[in-house]
């Protein structure tokens, strides 16, 4: 089993503004390692913990269908440290 804390690098491969105001994104993230995106599992509802080297972390939604492999969705709105960080 592979440990939880331990953070799965990614790349923004797709960035989209949601609304006229540019506070709401959605961000397409790719992983790099084909085993990472593998042993990457999860169900409709569920959250991710992203993290912004030197910002911290954040529990963001998962936008994404599990249906669709090769990437994740995160739509986020700007409203702390971590969320301007990430737009």
């Amino acid at each position: 089993m592979q440990n939880p804390y331990i953070p799965i690098p990614v790349e923004v491969a797709k960035i989209v503004t949601e609304v006229d105001t540019k506070d709401i994104k959605t961000f397409r993230l790719a992983f790099l390692k084909k085993e990472d995106e593998e042993a990457f599992v999860y169900l409709p509802g569920q959250f991710a913990e992203l993290s912004i080297f030197g910002k911290g972390e954040s529990p963001i939604g998962i936008a994404s269908s599990p249906t669709q492999p090769g990437y994740l969705e995160f739509t986020v709105q700007r409203a702390g440290v971590v969320t301007a960080a990430l737009h």
